[in-house]
């Protein structure tokens, strides 16, 4: 195998190092520290490791697809020479004790020098032991076969052959202060000054924009601050005693208001951050974006990367008129309050640009340039968990409709391509809601704190991205060829409505044929394919489907593949009975596969509803012990598998190892305070008897609210079905 790479063997004199070898940020992190800039230490796992392990598992004749080579990648042990290489650099990076280190990937793609690959693979911070770094890197070896990956290369027309990864393993510097250091202002593309991002804590919070982090602009000539917005913050990221369950041991923790107002860095770090943003773009290149923290004064780089060239566009620049001086915000900033209690007028005719009156309301962070009318969509929290709402407010948004919303979140991304701009409260310049917005010249305005508390929606809104100005205005600019055109603003009504609605049952039942007049919020459910048995739950699978003059309190499947076809049978499914359909998506190895299901259903129009509810497999021991990992994905349940559990003991299908009921207990149980709609065990049938088995006794105690009859050559009678669904309830009732 080549040889891993340690810091400490890059010297002025080492051989020259090639992305080929390194991939991209492996490559950066060598030129930096050969310049001697502040990096901490690290080791390099280098490209031809990746190609000779994924050259072995792709002789497995049991891979077809890349989802299956993916899975096997999580699945396969690394070789024994490659876990011993990897402890040998772990201890050398160590010393005495175990290091906390980040585990992060590096695209190798020399071939495709303009394409930036950036995000695509999986990053692990707070990484510790041998054995979690093994994890981590094959998690981020199989994220490259994930269906983003594919989708982006395929756009790019680049072919998997052209792409490698290497792995670098750096130690954890324990964060006081972290953040994000653009070697320009990316706002206004001016070069002669870095633009600094800071919050307390980990730093991972400015991607997902849930911190608002304070904002220094400094003079590259003068290392001067030239612009400076301090942000109070409330709480912070910090690394916690874990165990192997999560791959990430962090913990979220209180700063006292003492320290909530002041400013993270002080004007000499800010300074020596500046001159090392100047030297990282004189050695590597101008435009880049560095990844830095602060631990007792020392000012350290974790990695950097080049800046795509869609933000670097000549008409993303923003133009005079744009922009908008301090003098001109104080002056306007005196009526803020004044404005913010008058009502929100009503708007029988369009104007001239000029002639729009224009009442300031507030400043946020500017984050992507430009300008933009509209009529605003105020999206709470409540309202994304609705997602039959937001399709419908999703088909209504146009380029005359602004987004307004705590922070960004993946069931947003659809509002990017059709609104005309966006506000957020939460979020600063490298957020993803910032980013997204810049590479769709989208204008923006993140970090507000207010923005979903004092707009109203449906008011109109004039934002300058630029600027990071809101306005409110007495009408929307003309439009060509049809000055009379207006756009009814979305109304949310709808949704508390909707809310009210909700009753105890879930779902009106219509009059057809049923089997069972068991209400769908039934404490128990038994799912039973139809060849075994009748049950008003339904298991769809090869051999069995649904009867199409039966109504079914609900129906699961085991979802395979998701295809248009399979899709299609889905929504028959659903538009078919009364109550829930379930899909059941198998074999979840990464919270990255899960994810792309979700999106492949969404994109076949299939989403977590009332109506639809998304369940996870739990067939396999990686995903029993990160179940809690899986819980925030917005799911509605788990389905433990207990044949696929079973065989890595080797038993029976007719028993359940003593070791493996006990784990299935804890973990159940760890979970079932979440309020998942479904926590099942899926059994052959040979299991439904009566009096009950000790192990389903047991199950049921644990948690269990449902059963699957998934294989079996026992055909169960009604009263079979009646009296084991009845002695299980009683189980679940009964207490220890």
């Amino acid at each position: 195998m080549e040889s891993i790479i340690f810091y400490q063997d890059i010297g002025e004199n080492s051989v020259s190092f090639r992305e080929e070898h390194l991939g991209r940020k492996g490559l950066s992190l060598a030129l930096l520290t050969k310049f001697k800039l502040p990096v901490p230490p690290f080791f390099i796992i280098p490209t031809g490791v990746f190609k000779d392990y994924i050259s072995r598992i792709s002789k497995n004749v049991n891979i077809g697809t890349i989802e299956e080579l993916r899975k096997e990648v999580v699945s396969t042990p690394l070789p024994p020479e490659y876990h011993d290489s990897i402890a040998d650099s772990y201890r050398k990076l160590s010393g005495f004790g175990k290091a906390w280190v980040a585990v992060r990937g590096s695209i190798s793609a020399p071939k495709h020098p303009n394409i930036s690959f950036s995000g695509q693979l999986d990053t692990f911070l707070n990484i510790r032991d041998v054995n979690e770094i093994e994890l981590a890197i094959k998690e981020i070896y199989a994220s490259l076969f994930n269906e983003s990956v594919y989708e982006y290369l395929r756009k790019n027309n680049v072919p998997y052959s052209d792409v490698s990864v290497s792995i670098i393993v750096q130690k954890m510097i324990q964060s006081e202060v972290s953040g994000i250091m653009y070697t320009f202002d990316p706002i206004t593309m001016n070069r002669n000054n870095v633009s600094i991002e800071a919050v307390f804590g980990l730093g991972d919070v400015l991607n997902d924009g849930t911190i608002n982090p304070d904002i220094y602009v400094v003079s590259k000539n003068s290392y001067e601050v030239v612009e400076k917005k301090i942000v109070p913050q409330e709480w912070m990221k910090v690394r916690r005693i874990g165990d192997i369950s999560s791959l990430e041991h962090v913990q979220k923790i209180k700063i006292s208001k003492v320290w909530q107002y002041s400013q993270k860095l002080d004007e000499n770090l800010i300074k020596d951050l500046a001159n090392v943003g100047s030297r990282v773009e004189s050695i590597i290149d101008p435009f880049q974006i560095v990844e830095w923290t602060m631990e007792g004064g020392n000012i350290w780089i974790l990695q950097i990367k080049a800046v795509s060239t869609k933000l670097l566009s000549e008409d993303k620049l923003p133009t005079q008129d744009q922009r908008i001086s301090t003098m001109e915000v104080e002056q306007k900033s005196a009526r803020i309050d004044e404005s913010l209690q008058e009502p929100v007028p009503e708007i029988k005719k369009r104007k001239k640009s000029a002639e729009i009156q224009e009442t300031l309301l507030f400043l946020g962070n500017a984050a992507s340039p430009g300008t933009a009318y509209g009529r605003a969509l105020v999206l709470s929290a409540e309202v994304l968990k609705q997602d039959m709402l937001l399709e419908e407010l999703l088909a209504e948004a146009t380029k005359e409709t602004i987004l307004v919303t705590e922070e960004f979140s993946s069931k947003l991304e659809p509002f990017f391509y059709k609104i005309g701009g966006v506000i957020t409260n939460y979020g600063g310049i490298n957020s993803d809601a910032a980013i997204t917005s810049r590479e769709l010249n989208l204008p923006a305005i993140v970090g507000t704190r207010i923005a979903t508390v004092f707009i109203q929606n449906g008011t109109l809104l004039k934002i300058d991205g630029a600027s990071g100005t809101v306005y409110r205005i007495d009408a929307l600019p003309e439009i060509e060829g049809d000055g009379s055109h207006t756009k009814k603003a979305p109304s949310l009504s709808k949704a508390s409505r909707e809310a009210s609605q909700v009753t105890t049952n879930e779902y009106s039942l219509p009059t057809k044929s049923r089997l069972s007049d068991a209400p769908e919020n039934d404490v128990f459910k038994l799912f039973v394919p139809n060849y075994l048995g009748n049950s008003h739950y339904l298991l769809v699978d090869d051999q069995s489907k649904a009867d199409p003059d039966l109504d079914y309190s609900g129906v699961l499947v085991n979802v395979k593949e998701i295809t248009a076809a399979s899709s299609k049978k889905f929504k028959k499914l659903k538009h078919n009975i009364s109550g829930a359909l379930y899909l059941v998506l198998e074999d979840n190895a990464s919270v990255d596969s899960v994810m792309e299901k979700k999106r492949k259903l969404s994109a076949y129009n299939l989403r977590r509803s009332r109506k639809i509810r998304i369940i996870l497999e739990v067939g396999s021991f990686f995903t029993l012990l990160n179940l809690e990992r899986f819980i925030g994905l917005n799911i509605d349940g788990f389905v433990f598998n207990l044949e696929k559990l079973s065989a890595t003991y080797g038993n029976g299908a007719t028993t359940i190892d003593d070791n493996l009921l006990l784990l299935l207990q804890s973990n159940i149980q760890k979970v079932k305070q979440q309020q998942l709609h479904i926590l099942a065990c899926a059994i052959p049938s040979e299991f439904i008897t009566t009096p009950l088995s000790k192990e389903i006794i047991s199950i049921a105690k644990s948690g269990c609210n449902s059963i699957i009859v998934n294989s079996g050559k026992k055909s169960v009678s009604n009263d079979t079905i009646v009296e084991f669904s009845s002695a299980y309830q009683s189980a679940i009732l009964t207490k220890e």
